[in-house]
């Protein structure tokens, strides 16, 4: 437990989903949960790094940085946060759309199409390990 009123990341996180979902659309709100996504996310939240970086890429809370953005959830992915590779994929595919240099719009575009190639190719691999962690979990569990 922290010591006096410092929070962890997970309790920031939380705070920070609470505000994101509380239904108050004020700038005030926004910018708060925007600050507390990134604190949490600079104290290692993945989860929390995944949603700053969407209020980042939108300008929610703050000013955007469409690329930073991108950044930040791919470093997201590489750190173990699969589910990153979603928003990535959407991410960039809307960002080539907006993108006004022709070579980088379609360098995007052809970016957020491979993620989509990797999520299927991959898709029976996933599912192989899901079984198979499945299958070592009962085969663990002590017998009675």
């Amino acid at each position: 437990m922290p010591v006096s009123s410092e929070k962890t990341a997970k309790e920031l996180y939380q705070d920070a989903v609470q505000l994101d979902q509380s239904g108050d659309q004020s700038p005030d709100v926004a910018k708060r949960a925007r600050e507390l996504f990134k604190q949490a996310a600079e104290m290692g939240h993945t989860a929390a790094l995944v949603d700053y970086a969407n209020y980042l890429y939108s300008g929610r809370g703050g000013e955007a940085d469409k690329p930073h953005a991108l950044l930040l959830i791919w470093r997201a992915f590489r750190e173990g946060h699969h589910e990153a590779l979603d928003d990535l994929a959407n991410l960039l595919e809307e960002f080539s759309q907006e993108y006004p240099d022709d070579s980088e719009k379609a360098a995007a575009a052809k970016a957020a199409k491979d993620i989509e190639s990797l999520k299927v190719s991959l898709q029976p691999v996933v599912s192989y390990m899901q079984n198979l962690s499945c299958g070592l979990l009962r085969e663990r569990r002590p017998r009675t």
